[in-house]
């Protein structure tokens, strides 16, 4: 039997992130101004596949928003701990553009990590990496049973994609993976992911702590 016709529904949104990415960066220089163009792909990938989610438990309780804020406590840790600088260019970057664009951006930027990423990633890592490593009709796996080793395999891959970032990403896949297995439904993991992307905006913005961008 081959893959499961589902599979591209969720993974498109999440390799049209990686593709406007791969342009976005390659069309800037030190400061990516093109990044609008992940929200834009995503949004687009979504919206093509938006039947297939329909079957999917999009509900979600307080446990999630908590998890959420757990994991922005844990991404901001080692800034407080270690006092390292989380300064970056894209502060001065931002700074030297005019009032109408740098608003823009910011707004782009966080819709995108508010609502396009939490829903691709999750799609694409818990929704997908983690059910096929259990087996390759992934669909039919409930996600209230899926595997430990599903759950650590899938969120090894998803901090390695996190850069120097890498462990923090793994605790966050457990966590948003925990948070999906305890209720089965991918809502909870969507929720947690776009309240910790949330509190993480909102402390950069207010912190200049641009480096965490």
């Amino acid at each position: 039997a081959g893959e499961s016709p589902a599979t591209p529904a969720y993974l498109v949104p999440f390799l049209a992130i990686l593709g406007a990415s791969f342009l976005s960066k390659s069309a800037s220089g030190y400061f990516e101004w093109l990044y609008p163009l992940r929200f834009l792909a995503a949004a687009i990938a979504l919206w093509l596949f938006r039947r297939h989610y329909r079957n999917l438990n999009w509900r979600f309780d307080w446990s999630a928003p908590l998890v959420g804020v757990a994991v922005f406590l844990l991404w901001i840790a080692p800034g407080l701990l270690f006092h390292q600088d989380q300064s970056s260019p894209l502060g001065a970057a931002l700074a030297a553009l005019t009032p109408a664009a740098r608003y823009s951006w910011i707004a782009l930027r966080i819709a995108a990590a508010v609502l396009t990423v939490p829903i691709a990633e999750e799609l694409a890592f818990r929704g997908y990496l983690a059910r096929r490593i259990m087996d390759r009709e992934f669909d039919l796996v409930s996600f209230a049973r899926l595997s430990l080793i599903a759950i650590a395999l899938s969120s090894l891959v998803f901090g390695l994609l996190h850069g120097q970032n890498w462990l923090l990403g793994i605790l966050a896949g457990l966590a948003f993976s925990a948070v999906l297995r305890r209720r089965g439904r991918i809502g909870d993991a969507v929720v947690a992911h776009a309240v910790s992307n949330l509190l993480l905006a909102a402390w950069v913005l207010t912190r200049g702590a641009w480096g965490l961008w």
